[in-house]
C-alpha cells in the first residue's frame, strides 16, 4: 500500500491498538465455497405492478424468510424493501417467491421523494425485530444509517461517522457520493454494527483503478449508543478488468457488501464492473473471508493519505470464491449477502445481485456452501 498511498507524515502506532474479538463464530467452509444452486429472475419481473430489482441488501429474518432491499431511488416507485421466501426444493434447486413489498417511510411517515435516498444495505435485528439500513445519500447528499420497523416506519437515525460527512465549502473530505455507504453488518450477538463505504473516503486515498488499490475504513458501531468504537483498514483490490469502450472508458472495483460471522470474521464481496459498449456492464466478482482480529484500530487517524500506512495492520483477506470460475452463464452485479440453511452439515450463504433495473441484466440469486 505504501507505493499507492504516499507517506507524508510519520505515524505512531502506539495510539492505535489492535483488537481481538471473543464472540462466537458462525462456521463456514474456510477453504472455499462451492456452488449449490443458482436462480435468475428476469428484469421484466414485477410485483404489484412495480419492477422488482435493484436488490442491494439481503438478510435472513427466519428460516426460509428474508428481507431484500431495493436501491430504487424512489424513481420506479417509492423506496422499498421486500419480504421473500427462499428455499431449496427436493432436487436442491433454489426457489423464491415475493411475499410482500413495504415502503420505507421518513420521520413524517411519508415516502422518500425522488432521488432523496439511495438504499444500499439492510440487516435484521432479532432482539428488537427491526431493520437497520443504509443509504448512500440523503436529501443533503450525505450518507445515512437508520433503523426502521418491519412495516417500514422510521424509528431513529444513527449518526454516521464525521469522517464520512462532506463539510460545506471544504474540498477533499468526506465520502464519495457514488461510492459511499454500501455495506452494513450486524454481529450475531446483535450488539455491534459495522458499516463501510464502497471505496476510500476523499481524505484517505484514491478510488480503485487498474493501478491503485483503495483503502476503506470499516467502522465498528455500538448499536445501542450509536457511537463509533473502532475503525479498521480494508484494502480493496485494484481494477482487474477495464473498459474497452473508448466512448465510456469507465471501470471500478469496490466493496459491495459484508456479512458478520462473529468473532471478528466476515464475508465480503468485491465487485469489478466495466463498460463493454453502450451502457452495458460486465462484472467480475470475488468473495473473501475477512479477519479483523489483530488489525490496527485506526480511529484516531484523520487521514490515511497523510500517514505512514506501512505500520498499520489491515484486516486479513482470504479468497473464498471467484464467481467467474463457477461455470455460470454470467455473473451479475452481486451486492447482497445473507445466511442460508445448513446443507450437509455446512452453513450455506446466499448472494444476490442488483440488476440496476436494466433488461440486459438479471436478478441473480446464488447459494453456496
Amino acid at each position: 500500500m505504501t507505493s499507492i498511498i504516499r507517506s507524508t507524515a510519520s505515524f505512531l502506532l502506539l495510539s492505535c491498538s489492535s483488537v481481538t474479538f471473543a464472540e462466537k463464530i458462525i462456521p463456514i467452509n474456510e477453504t472455499g465455497l462451492e456452488l449449490v444452486s443458482e436462480l435468475r429472475l428476469s428484469s421484466d419481473t414485477t410485483f404489484e405492478g412495480v419492477p422488482f430489482g435493484g436488490i442491494s441488501g439481503l438478510d435472513r429474518i427466519a428460516p426460509q424468510k428474508y428481507v431484500a432491499l431495493s436501491d430504487d431511488r424512489s424513481e420506479k416507485s417509492d423506496a422499498r424493501f421486500y419480504l421473500l421466501s427462499i428455499s431449496l426444493d427436493e432436487n436442491q434447486k433454489l426457489k423464491l417467491s415475493i411475499e410482500s413489498s413495504k415502503t420505507i417511510l421518513k420521520t413524517d411517515n411519508q415516502p422518500y421523494a425522488k432521488k432523496t435516498v439511495d438504499p444500499e444495505a439492510i440487516r435484521y435485528d432479532a432482539s428488537t425485530k427491526s431493520l437497520f439500513w443504509s443509504s448512500e445519500i440523503d436529501s443533503q447528499n450525505q450518507a445515512m444509517l437508520r433503523q426502521m420497523s418491519m412495516d417500514g416506519r422510521d424509528l431513529r437515525e444513527l449518526q454516521t461517522p464525521k469522517k464520512l460527512k462532506i463539510p460545506k465549502n471544504v474540498k477533499g473530505f468526506g465520502h464519495v457520493k457514488s461510492a459511499s455507504l454500501e455495506s452494513v453488518a450486524l454481529s450475531p450477538s446483535g450488539e455491534t454494527l459495522y458499516i463501510a463505504t464502497e471505496n476510500a473516503l476523499q481524505q484517505d486515498g484514491p478510488r480503485a483503478s487498474n493501478i491503485a488499490v483503495s483503502p476503506i475504513r470499516l467502522f465498528q458501531i455500538n448499536k445501542e449508543k450509536g457511537n463509533i468504537e473502532a475503525e479498521y483498514l480494508y484494502v480493496t483490490n485494484s481494477v482487474e478488468h477495464v473498459s474497452m469502450d473508448q466512448a465510456r472508458p469507465w471501470s471500478d472495483n469496490g466493496l459491495s457488501e459484508m456479512l458478520s460471522l462473529g468473532g471478528g470474521k466476515f464475508i465480503t464481496v468485491e465487485r469489478n464492473g466495466w463498460h463493454v459498449g453502450g451502457f452495458e456492464f460486465h462484472f467480475s466478482v470475488k468473495a473473501y473471508l475477512v479477519d479483523m482480529n489483530n488489525a490496527t484500530n485506526i480511529r484516531q487517524v484523520k487521514s490515511l493519505a497523510k500517514e505512514d500506512v506501512s505500520r498499520i495492520q489491515p484486516v486479513q483477506k482470504t479468497l473464498l470464491v471467484d464467481f467467474n470460475q463457477l461455470g455460470l452463464e454470467s455473473v451479475d452485479n452481486i451486492e447482497a449477502i445473507a445466511l442460508g440453511p445448513i446443507i450437509d452439515g455446512r452453513q450455506s450463504i446466499i448472494f444476490a445481485s442488483d440488476n440496476n433495473f436494466d433488461k440486459r441484466q438479471t436478478n441473480q440469486f446464488i447459494m453456496m456452501k
